[in-house]
């Protein structure tokens, strides 16, 4: 049985106006985000990176998102916004990432813009660069933790599951019917 999980995920990445300052000649270099990893997939990350002035484009700044995927037959479809609301820039992108390491991106400005006090793509000596999305994932398996515990009884959520008579809503898989409490699910 396959499931297809939608999983939202979000970065607000804050680089400080120092960290340009090698980008107002054309270079080979890049800044990078830290790297977040979707705790149900295993091996899926996620991270930005900023091109301010790359050999390849010269004179202009490019947003990628990347993503990694945990193995080549994965295929993953992407949902984002990539915003830098000072500068009320923003692009969306509807994007299938189907490599081992695959990116999506778009140039966000001229870099002469991006060191233009006017442009406000850095406001108090910082630029701030959100991403909101989703992705789609069809996978075969849901990870399942186990927890060993010699005492059950002090768990909230193994006590609400025993308890049959007060679940809040149900959940139907294919054809099986799961009644499940808010708070355990949450």
């Amino acid at each position: 049985m396959s499931f297809k999980l939608k999983l939202p995920f979000a970065i607000q990445w804050k680089i400080p106006k120092h960290r340009f300052n090698e980008f107002q000649t054309p270079t080979n270099k890049h800044l990078k985000s830290d790297t977040y990893n979707f705790p149900n997939i295993p091996g899926l990350q996620y991270y930005l990176t900023i091109y301010p002035n790359d050999y390849q484009c010269r004179g202009e700044c490019l947003i990628f998102l990347y993503l990694t995927l945990p193995n080549e037959k994965m295929e993953i479809q992407s949902y984002f916004v990539v915003a830098i609301e000072s500068a009320n820039f923003s692009f969306k992108a509807n994007y299938v990432f189907n490599c081992i390491t695959n990116g999506c991106g778009k140039t966000c400005c001229k870099t002469e813009e991006l060191f233009d006090p006017k442009k406000k793509f850095i406001i108090d000596e910082e630029m701030t660069i959100k991403v909101d999305g989703f992705l789609m994932v069809e996978t075969n398996s849901v990870e399942r933790k186990i927890w060993n515990c010699n005492n059950f009884s002090g768990l909230l959520g193994l006590g609400l599951w025993a308890e049959e008579n007060s679940k809040d809503f149900t959940i139907f898989v294919d054809e099986k019917k799961i009644d499940v409490h808010k708070c355990v699910i949450s």
